[in-house]
């Protein structure tokens, strides 16, 4: 191994580096595993030896220059972006943004890009396009496309020695801003380099069953389709909760409990109703009035839903996939702490529709809390970090499952 080589291991302790036949290969660059590179022996390599790569930005810390380079895109000669610089003033420091013809650094790791895995939040660290533009390969097309573009990052440049690697507050904040003043600016995107504390196993119906050959649909609720759409569209779990517990929300103001139902369809189908219609509407508001009295807050009327509508076999795969997760107590990053709903494993085997109460309890107090902020009664919170999600996911799978099986039955 030369001496860059060495170099880029000592400014990136994980990176790995291979040599194979007459080649090197580097890996985990950015601790990213889903791209690798392919050095052909003698190509020099020194192009990377004064850089790190901060696995939560998709660029580079050019560390000897106090410079940030993100990687952006092959853009057109006459974008008026290429252009676009200003100073950015932050914490007692003064920064240069500033759109530029990307380095050498990024036009090396571009051409020698191997994609090892599918696609991840990463999109390959934007290195795809860059190397389509370089190597000017590919169908016609794209080389046409290319034809009149240049490779463009965006660049921070200044003193980053206060942060001692955390780039993120400052990044955050410079996000705002470029949005604060232009809705369409381009972002920075940071990613969570955090790795998960323990396996958060995800349940399905297949799993234990093969995929149905035939499934029978009925006709569900449009609104509801749509908020599901919503829900599975979006990567951010936070936002997931809380739309799968607006579906919910939104069956449980619509509900009824059916002898309620029942009860009012055989009043208002009396024979007799137009000659007697003060006897009758007293009935009426007799029955309605201890019905919204027994369900007067939004907490009671959740229940009384779910335990109508769930079954504990609906949500059993849910429960039993994280069996560890649900005998322990629950501490977010901000205070709130969400009760275990079994006290054992061999509890957890013996589960009954009295588990509904423990699981609708804690689902609503994790959507109150992420919705508010700031649990009004504990005044405690869940901040959004990365540690938090982990947490929140195998109730985000629970809360998802209720929402689905509610959504079949709701009329």
């Amino acid at each position: 191994m030369n001496n860059s080589l060495k170099k880029i291991i000592e400014n990136n302790p994980t990176v790995k580096i291979e040599k194979v036949k007459d080649f090197h290969t580097i890996e985990n660059l950015w601790e990213d595993d889903s791209i690798g590179f392919k050095i052909d022996k003698g190509k020099r390599t020194t192009v990377l030896t004064k850089i790190k790569f901060p696995p939560e930005i998709i660029g580079l810390h050019h560390f000897e220059d106090d410079k940030l380079e993100f990687i952006f895109s092959p853009r057109l000669k006459t974008d008026p972006i290429i252009k676009k610089k200003f100073t950015f003033n932050y914490q007692g420091e003064s920064y240069k943004c500033h759109f530029d013809t990307c380095s050498k650094s990024i036009e090396f790791l571009a051409k020698n890009l191997r994609i090892l895995k599918p696609d991840t939040d990463s999109e390959h660290r934007n290195l795809r396009d860059f190397r389509s533009y370089f190597n000017n390969k590919g169908p016609a097309y794209i080389q046409q496309y290319n034809k009149d573009r240049v490779p463009i990052s965006f660049f921070v440049e200044g003193n980053f020695k206060k942060f001692k690697g955390q780039f993120t507050p400052l990044l955050k904040t410079l996000n705002f801003y470029m949005s604060y003043f232009e809705r369409s600016h381009p972002k920075i995107i940071l990613l969570n380099n955090e790795k998960e504390t323990e396996e958060i196993k995800r349940p399905c119906i297949s799993k234990e069953k093969s995929f149905p050959k035939t499934i029978n649909a009925k006709k569900i609720n449009e609104t509801i389709l749509d908020i599901f759409e919503v829900a599975n569209s979006t990567r951010d779990l936070r936002l997931r909760f809380i739309f799968y517990f607006q579906i919910i929300e939104y069956c449980t103001y619509y509900y009824l409990e059916t002898d309620v139902s029942n009860k009012l369809e055989k009043i208002l189908s009396q024979p007799d109703i137009a000659d007697n219609t003060s006897e009758y509407s007293k009935r009426v508001q007799d029955l309605l009035q201890n019905h919204f009295y027994k369900n007067k807050s939004d907490s009671n009327k959740l229940e009384s839903s779910i335990s109508f509508f769930i079954e504990i076999d609906d949500i059993k795969d849910e429960l039993l996939t994280n069996t560890d997760f649900f005998c322990k107590d629950l501490k977010f990053d901000g205070g709130l702490t969400v009760k275990k709903i079994f006290d054992n494993k061999e509890q957890a085997k013996h589960i009954n529709n009295s588990t509904l109460k423990s699981v609708k309890e804690n689902i609503e107090k994790i959507r109150n809390t992420v919705v508010h902020l700031r649990h009004s009664r504990e005044n405690k919170v869940i901040l959004p970090t990365p540690k938090n999600n982990e947490l929140i996911k195998p109730y985000l799978y629970l809360v998802r499952r209720i929402a689905e099986k509610i959504a079949l039955q709701f009329e």
